[in-house]
């Protein structure tokens, strides 16, 4: 006689709550109102599984491993974070390695890269928004090619001079070069 095992493949969590007994391929989709937490399941009792989340709601769902132990892990996170944000309309899914949780894909979520290469134009949108570039410790932002855009038509970071009018000019340290100021002190 055959024997077939049922697992429940499909899940909904529409408040906060504990995921008691996760399955291999389980897909849980988080509805209600956000935001709540979701406490995960141990990864230790669970090595190997392999979950997949979506918050369908319209804020953030937290995924927390406080409580039954282990890290979450992988790209954007601490080594040693033990949650993890799931924004709005965006699926994640989870490995458990017997001691901590591994981010194995996001899809919608913010997403981390440790270097990124781009071959044609990268458009950021909306448009009007503000772009931040924050590198922690002693980074360094970087922009290249040398051109880096213009005010009031000079080129910033460009090699060849060029007249720029300006109202006020406050320097902060000391002004370099030669030429001429027309029309004021120096």
């Amino acid at each position: 006689m055959a024997r077939y095992n049922t697992v429940n493949t499909t899940g909904t969590i529409s408040s906060g709550s504990t995921i008691g007994t996760p399955a291999q391929g389980l897909y849980t989709e988080f509805t209600g109102t956000a935001p709540y937490t979701v406490q995960l399941a141990s990864p230790v009792t669970y090595q190997g599984s392999t979950q997949t989340f979506y918050n369908s709601t319209s804020g953030v769902i937290t995924m927390s491993s406080v409580t039954n132990g282990g890290y979450i892990q992988g790209p954007g996170q601490s080594g040693t974070a033990t949650s993890y944000n799931l924004v709005a309309g965006a699926t994640v899914t989870i490995y458990s390695d017997g001691t901590n949780y591994q981010l194995t894909s996001s899809n919608g979520a913010n997403t981390f890269v440790n270097n990124l290469t781009a071959n044609g134009v990268v458009a950021l949108t909306p448009a009007n928004a503000t772009v931040t570039i924050s590198p922690t410790g002693s980074g360094q932002v970087i922009i290249a090619p040398a051109t880096l855009g213009t005010i009031d038509n000079v080129t910033i970071g460009g090699t060849t001079a060029a007249n720029a009018t300006i109202n006020t000019l406050t320097l902060n340290t000391t002004m370099t070069g030669s030429g001429t100021i027309v029309g004021g002190t120096f």
